[in-house]
């Protein structure tokens, strides 16, 4: 979606909260161009668990949540079987 919305969007991850090695909590954030003009700042909390390979679930919640974000990672981890 937000290529639908934003042109030369860059994003960058810039505090790691939590992470194993299948997975992360980590607060990012997406500079780019609205399509139209005006720029595109946008800041949040970032969850991701792979397989090793690819990527098999990406949530992002606002800056705020990174707590329940953590307990989200913890509880995908204990589903998923992953060390802690």
């Amino acid at each position: 979606m937000q290529g639908e919305h934003a042109t030369d969007t860059d994003g960058e991850s810039f505090r790691i909260v939590s992470r194993n090695r299948r997975g992360r909590v980590d607060v990012a954030r997406t500079l780019g161009t609205i399509r139209g003009g005006g720029p595109l700042a946008s800041v949040g909390v970032r969850v991701f668990m792979s397989d090793g390979t690819r990527i098999q679930r990406y949530e992002v919640s606002d800056v705020g949540d990174a707590d329940p974000a953590r307990a989200r990672f913890a509880e995908l981890r204990r589903v998923d079987g992953a060390s802690p």
